[in-house]
């Protein structure tokens, strides 16, 4: 049996999304920044802290609008969160201006857990 964030077959178990500098800020000419939100759990039920990378500034305005949005049956999202949560609130009004993309984990929300 697996816990949360231990390798299986090579790769850490998580829910991960990539995220995209908003329309509105972005600059003709540079490149458009990405960051990552993910969890590493293998429980989609289970809270556990929410982790973030890429650029220092995308990170933080990510940050700053999840950090109180709202997940599943309006439970506002918090430093730690399930999988169910998140999902939720990639898919809402808040974070819809940074374009999440889910890019790992699907079969952990599909299957309600993955150990």
């Amino acid at each position: 049996m697996m816990t949360a964030g231990q390798v299986s077959k090579g790769r850490k178990i998580m829910i991960r999304f990539r995220l995209h500098t908003p329309q509105e800020f972005r600059l003709v000419g540079r490149p458009v920044e990405e960051a990552f939100v993910y969890l590493a759990t293998t429980n989609p039920h289970v809270d556990v802290p929410i982790c973030f990378e890429g650029p220092q500034q995308l990170v933080r305005e990510i940050r700053e609008n999840l950090i109180g949005s709202y997940g599943e049956r309006g439970r506002r999202i918090e430093e730690s969160t399930s999988g169910y949560d998140l999902n939720n609130a990639m898919h809402g009004m808040t974070m819809a201006a940074f374009e999440p993309e889910f890019v790992e984990g699907v079969e952990i929300l599909r299957d309600g857990t993955n150990e």
